[in-house]
């Protein structure tokens, strides 16, 4: 585990597309997840199977088809096909071994995230690139600063990454890594478990100090100034933590956390962003990544319900974008939606497929926010980030559910040992 997560910051580093960490990161996964692989059902194989051949058969229904489409369609066909049984294998034997301590690297890795980004922050503010010299990067080159828009743009703080979405996105991924932790630290505590020497509440296995760690991922994510940040930080939240707790102990939070959110929204930092969902002339990020694209689908999917290569896919989205005001390169910013243009219907079924791997409402909310963030979700970094986070949630989890068995087990030998019965 931690050679994946000194790994992490640099998934777009390397030579080429292949020959870089990101590539490296989704192999050593999959050697960790292949030990599963014989235990998947024999429906999982099929039906993977027939979604990717479904994935690749949507060419066939393009007049016009150049050999970057094929190769694009084959490679995201494959990491549709790593994600799927990458995650239902960690699902049935979570891949890492945990223990108190484990999420210290995880929270060492947020403190650096966290400083970098605010020495960026100020940084950009001035004019100056802080970050990896932009050579050793092999994706987002274009949205790398220039000289101009360094001196002319107000850029966001983007990490290690060449794009300051992703950097959301890996912040996030580590947030979700945190959640077993917190919601067994929240969650409603037990009452019947009552000996002379007091009850033992098992929430308490988790050491305090994991409650406060987090806190530099949440920092760095609001430095992003993401606006697909913010939006899922607060649903990851209720699902994860807040829903597990007690009706007072929820309502208490709640208005905490409106509170909060209010001082929050008002702050320098967040007040840019919103800021600038208010003024649409300025900025259309968030009508473009979300409404424009919900609009244009059903309408899409009539039309081309094979979805559109590569190659076509802006002539097959202009007529319906073009409608609401926006154009193709504005909406293909949300991977949901991207999935729907590219695939057709066979997208949706691929999320569907997906979701169904997870079993678990935090997991499948984090999946569905993953597409909110810029790029393909069928591709090596995206891979690399969900599969470690998947890998890691389902092995915290694993780790409280036999200490809390164990616990347990030491309460009803104390009964046994001294008489005393259940409260």
């Amino acid at each position: 585990m931690l050679t994946l997560l000194a790994t992490l910051p640099f998934l777009h580093i390397g030579i080429s597309y292949y020959a870089s960490l990101q590539t490296v990161m989704v192999f050593l996964l999959l050697i960790y997840s292949m030990q599963s692989f014989a235990k998947l059902k024999l429906s999982t194989w099929i039906f993977s199977a027939l979604i990717g051949a479904a994935m690749i058969a949507g060419l066939l229904a393009s007049a016009e088809t150049t050999t970057d489409d094929v190769l694009r369609r084959g490679r995201e066909t494959l990491f549709f096909i790593i994600i799927a049984f990458a995650t239902r294998s960690f699902a049935m034997r979570p891949p890492f071994s945990i223990g108190p301590n484990s999420y210290r690297p995880i929270a060492v890795l947020g403190v650096i995230f966290a400083v970098l980004a605010f020495i960026q922050y100020l940084s950009l503010g001035r004019g100056k690139y802080f970050g990896l010299p932009q050579n050793w990067f092999i994706a987002n080159q274009d949205t790398l600063p220039s000289a101009l828009s360094l001196f002319y743009s107000k850029l966001r703080p983007a990490g290690t990454y060449g794009e300051p979405s992703y950097f959301a996105f890996v912040l996030l991924s580590m947030f979700v890594m945190f959640v077993p932790l917190l919601r067994e630290r929240f969650r409603r505590p037990f009452t019947d478990q009552t000996h002379r020497f007091g009850t033992i509440d098992v929430r308490y296995t988790v050491p305090s100090q994991a409650i406060w760690a987090c806190t530099p991922i949440v920092v760095a994510g609001a430095l992003t100034q993401s606006l697909a940040f913010y939006l899922a930080l607060p649903a990851l939240v209720y699902v994860g933590v807040i829903r597990n707790m007690s009706f007072i102990a929820r309502t208490r939070t709640l208005l905490i956390a409106g509170l909060v959110g209010v001082a929050v929204i008002n702050s320098p930092v967040v007040s840019t962003v919103t800021n600038r969902i208010a003024n649409t002339e300025t900025d259309t990020s968030t009508s473009a990544r979300i409404f424009t694209p919900l609009l244009v689908t059903p309408q899409y999917l009539m039309a081309e319900p094979a979805g559109a290569p590569q190659s076509r896919l802006v002539e097959a989205i202009h007529p319906f974008s073009s409608r609401y005001g926006a154009t193709p390169d504005e909406i293909l910013n949300n991977g949901f939606f991207n999935m729907i243009f590219f695939y057709g219907f066979t997208g949706l079924f691929c999320t569907a497929w997906l979701v169904s791997a997870l079993k678990d409402l935090t997991l499948t909310t984090y999946l569905l926010l993953c597409m909110m963030f810029n790029g393909a979700i069928f591709a090596a970094d995206k891979a690399a980030a969900i599969m470690l986070t998947v890998g890691i949630y389902y092995s915290m989890q694993q780790w409280i559910e036999n200490n809390r068995r164990a616990r347990q087990i030491d309460d009803n030998t104390v009964q046994q040992t001294y008489g005393v019965a259940h409260g």
